[in-house]
């Protein structure tokens, strides 16, 4: 357990840093506008929501309805259901209980965080993944006291520049998360549409419409570079491959994409970062394929073996 707390701070140690100045700037509104110490504490204890709470103090301070308050932060807070829907299959070895305390401390900088472990085929322990969403609640937290204790002493620190916090946060944690060409794009577009919509005054819902876009636009992209990958192994599982002495190249696309090469018994396939390098031997009338992927900075790992009748004719 012990080695799982260690691993848990050392994921989120860093993010909290960032984390705790976004804490206390929320808080510092919050307290400015108008609301108690107790109410702002417990606002950023429970609430645990940055753009929620910004929009609940401001409806706080019109005097708002209770009604009106509570759909607009559901309305922001949207975007959490479609988060913990991307983590289903990640945490569905947690109890109930420790589900719903999950659930409760996910923010936007955790599921990144969370995503990352599962995009990389990690799967932490429990006690990791909930260490890592308690470290970044408590700096929130934390800068939500610092704020309160500073404003109550007359130190009004406010609004020294910490807006841009929260999103030199995301721009850091969005680099850590691209890995391919496909990926990059859909954030660049993502960012554009969420910009614009934003500007065309949709407020909190340009949020909402650019995370199904983005996240539409992500799927059919993958989707589509699979099946070209598909097609092009299923030739060589059909035995379409180039004999001993053939040399051929097929589908000579960027390796950002696709591309595939045949010289001599070497078949290199590039998708993304890595690269498949396809090899046949030959022995007693069969070939024997076995496929390795190559990734920057890591061994090889084979992933395919197929044994089948050597081909005299290439039919291409």
């Amino acid at each position: 357990m012990l080695q799982d707390i260690k691993r848990g701070l050392a994921k989120s140690g860093v993010m909290a840093m960032g984390y705790a100045p976004i804490g206390f700037a929320v808080a510092a509104t919050s307290y400015g506008a108008g609301l108690s110490p107790l109410n702002t504490l417990c606002m950023s204890l429970l609430l645990y929501a940055g753009s929620a709470q910004l929009a609940a103090t401001h409806l706080l301070s019109l005097d708002a309805s209770a009604a009106s308050i509570i759909l607009t932060v559901f309305v922001v807070n949207l975007r959490h259901l479609l988060m913990s829907s991307a983590l289903a299959g990640y945490v569905s070895k947690l109890k109930r209980p420790q589900l719903a305390w999950f659930s409760f401390q996910l923010s936007d900088e955790a599921f990144a965080v969370h995503s990352r472990e599962m995009a990389e085929g990690r799967v932490p322990s429990r006690v990791e993944m909930l260490t890592i969403n308690m470290v970044l609640h408590g700096a929130w937290v934390f800068g939500a006291l610092v704020a309160i204790y500073l404003e109550a002493s007359g130190d009004t620190l406010a609004r020294v520049g910490l807006d841009y916090a929260p999103a030199a946060m995301f721009i850091a944690l969005l680099a850590l998360l691209i890995r391919d060409a496909v990926q990059f794009v859909v954030a660049v577009a993502s960012g554009l549409l969420a910009v614009s919509l934003h500007r065309a005054g949709m407020g909190t819902w340009s949020v909402i419409v650019t995370t199904l876009v983005g996240a539409s636009l992500g799927t059919l992209g993958e989707t589509w570079i699979s099946r070209k990958y598909s097609s092009a192994i299923s030739c060589i599982n059909q035995g379409k491959y180039a004999t001993r002495n053939s040399k051929v190249g097929i589908c000579a696309e960027s390796c950002g994409i696709i591309s595939i090469c045949y010289a001599g018994s070497v078949c290199i396939i590039c998708t993304g970062c890595c690269c498949c390098s396809i090899k046949y031997t030959v022995g007693n009338g069969n070939s024997t394929i076995s496929r390795k992927t190559f990734c920057p900075g890591s061994r090889s790992i084979s992933l395919y073996s197929k044994t089948a009748p050597i081909y005299s004719n290439l039919p291409i």
